[in-house]
């Protein structure tokens, strides 16, 4: 047969099954590249340089060192075969995963190896799954694994490597994993898998201690799978860490002896219920005291007695089987003490409730600290603001002396030109025109410059927001000869607190045109618009964007582009940290080739606001 016709051959079964292959030269370290491998990077055969530094200069750094291992691990005679998995980049930039396969394909005649042989497969779309897995795993703390009835040989997902803390390679006939259950859990653990292997299903929860010698509980789940005939093969199972649930369970036991937490039951049609202790301890009731709702109404905050009547009442209306209530409890002292109650409510068969189950706990320390964090929010904003203002307090007086000016000037000539009623009247006209742009200015600074206070929500027009923030803005513009444009859809409305947005737009306008000063070309455009999910406000100027180098900083606080002295970098840490309370969006939008933040606001609800 033609070797000719052989070797076309081979090419074709390995394009039709999708490989790449190589062939390696030791002596010169020229390689030769099929067609698929360089498809595979989104090479061109004819420009691809036929050597090895070709492959290694593509290979992930992360990669590479156990790369060469295995390689040197088959030609030291250790594997039957070189493979690998490995990153390579593609010339678009992103990495493709490439599995690695070859063999020594011929020798010298003193048995020296002179070429290495080999293919290529990509298995991106596979390993990207695979990681998916894995770390849907990892996240919810569930391993698998599979037991061989007939050979005794066990198979484990990395995960259930990782609850054990035993290294993902180790081969698990080197594993005891009996030895890793508590003594006493040993013998039921056994039970239930012997009891599997003749066809019962088992779920139960076990105490357990890894590698490390760290306390564990763990879920275990078995399922038999048998073969045609019925009789069990193999396991199949589910191994669950879960301590962290079973620590809160014994965590509520302990908090309801040691007081801070309690629980409580109403049965709703005998109007019955039963408090515990440590439900009584948090409201101060004594220990032996006739549980009765409007006993526990009394104890309340006059101001939210009305809450857990309201709660249950829309609950039973929306027929919800669980709720949550905040309240304030007054003490023996008059002091205040903070409570949130999780109740679960049980219906009848016909949608009736019957039973309502919670636990009430103390959360004052809580309530107390996110206030005092709420705080320092608030004046971390304050300073932010101020010192926006005294970036702009010079323009600021520019733009105040110019109509101050023009009233002094002409308020001097009004006296001469008393008796031409047509001139008096337009020199008076300029007057009024001048003081109402001092009070837009005066208004505007005093309106950003005021101490902020907690966020009120409300519908609001963008467009007239968008406006009083510029007036701000224009000295500013006008000292580096910049030219701000508007362009706004009419009839926007979004949910706000006003003042933060307004800061929100200086802050983002004057960070631009502090970034197109020093350019030939100086302009800033504000547009917004809705489009189907939001309402888009969009801050552009003359700038060639944000570099990749300084992208994931630029929205950190205190991170500054600008020499020292000009800037203290909380500019858009302030302004996202402000979206964020409205549920908005700040982004860069990387689709423009001239820089672009974008906002995005969830279009408003105006019948719920």
């Amino acid at each position: 047969m033609d070797s000719r016709n052989d070797f076309k051959r081979s090419e074709y079964i390995l394009d039709g099954a999708g490989l790449g292959s190589w062939d390696w030269w030791f002596e010169t370290n020229e390689v030769k590249f099929d067609r698929r491998w360089c498809e595979m990077l989104g090479l061109k055969l004819e420009d691809t340089p036929q050597h090895l530094s070709t492959w290694q200069s593509r290979v992930h750094p992360e990669d590479l060192g156990k790369t060469f291992e295995d390689i040197k691990d088959y030609l030291d005679g250790k594997t039957s075969v070189y493979e690998n998995i490995h990153r390579m980049r593609h010339k678009d930039g992103h990495w493709v995963w490439i599995l690695d396969r070859g063999r020594i394909s011929e020798h010298d005649l003193s048995g020296k190896p002179l070429r290495f042989t080999g293919i290529h497969l990509e298995v991106t779309e596979h390993m990207e799954q695979q990681m998916l897995w894995d770390e849907c795993q990892r996240m919810a703390k569930i391993g698998g694994w599979e037991l061989n009835a007939l050979t005794g040989k066990t198979v484990w997902t990395p995960e259930t490597y990782r609850i054990h803390a035993v290294p993902e390679n180790t081969p698990t006939d080197r594993i005891m994993g009996i030895d890793f259950y508590a003594p006493h859990e040993r013998p039921r653990i056994a039970t239930y898998v012997e009891a599997c292997l003749m066809g019962a299903p088992f779920r139960d929860v076990f105490e357990f201690s890894d590698a490390n010698h760290n306390h564990k509980w763990v879920e275990v789940l078995g399922k038999p799978i048998s073969d045609a005939t019925g009789k069990v093969y193999k396991i199949l199972g589910t191994f669950q860490d879960i301590t962290e649930k079973i620590d809160i369970k014994h965590n509520l036991e302990k908090a309801e002896l040691l007081g801070g937490i309690g629980s409580f039951t109403l049965n709703i049609k005998t109007n019955q219920s039963i408090w515990s202790k440590g439900h009584n301890e948090l409201f101060e009731f004594p220990e032996n005291v006739t549980p009765d709702f409007n006993l526990f109404l009394s104890k309340l905050h006059p101001d939210d007695r009305h809450i857990p009547v309201n709660v249950i009442e829309k609950a039973y209306e929306l027929k919800l089987r669980d709720f949550r209530i905040k309240y304030r409890l007054v003490l023996r002292d008059n002091s205040i003490r903070y409570i949130e109650g999780l109740g679960k409510i049980t219906y009848d068969e016909e949608l009736n409730p019957e039973l309502i189950r919670g636990f009430v706990q103390d959360i004052t320390q809580t309530t107390l600290l996110n206030a005092k964090l709420e705080e320092e929010r608030l004046i971390s904003m304050h300073t932010a603001k101020l010192a926006s203002l005294g970036e702009m307090s010079s323009g600021m007086a520019h733009e105040i002396n110019n109509p101050l000016a023009i009233i002094a000037g002409n308020v001097s000539f009004l006296k001469e030109v008393k008796d031409n009623e047509a001139i008096f009247s337009a020199r008076v006209d300029k007057i009024c025109k001048s003081i109402t742009r001092i009070e837009k200015i005066v208004r505007g600074l005093s309106l950003f410059s005021k101490t902020s206070s907690p966020l009120k929500l409300r519908p609001e027009m963008l467009e007239s927001i968008i406006a009083e923030a510029l007036l701000l803005t224009y000295s500013k513009a006008s000292e580096t000869s910049s030219t701000v444009t508007l362009e706004v859809e009419n009839g926007l409305s979004i949910i706000c607190d006003a003042d933060d947005i307004k800061q929100v737009i200086v802050n983002l306008v004057t960070n631009a045109i502090d970034a197109v000063k020093g350019l030939s070309d100086r302009w800033v455009k504000v547009c917004a618009f809705a489009d189907q999910s939001a309402v888009v406000l969009r801050v552009l100027d003359a700038g060639k964007g944000i570099s990749p180098e300084i992208r994931e900083k630029i929205f950190h606080p205190f991170f500054t582009t600008k020499d020292i002295g000009e800037g203290t970098g909380l500019g858009l840490s302030v302004a996202k940290g402000i979206l964020n309370y409205h549920k908005a969006e700040l982004r860069i939008n990387e689709t423009f080739s001239n820089t672009c933040f974008e906002a995005r606001f969830p279009k408003p609800d105006l019948k719920s606001a």
